[in-house]
């Protein structure tokens, strides 16, 4: 059992890896699609 945690598991470091890059990528493709949002209907109000 304590083998287990010693071992270096590089699934585990992939995954955490992949949910960090999805965590960072989020907020700015979130704030892109607000930014677009507001300027096509800032447009289409004209």
């Amino acid at each position: 059992m304590y083998l287990n945690r010693g071992v270096y598991n590089p699934a585990d470091a992939i995954l955490l890896l992949v949910e960090g890059v999805a965590a960072l990528a989020c907020v700015p493709l979130l704030a892109a699609g607000v930014v677009t949002s507001v300027v096509a209907w800032k447009k289409r109000d004209k």
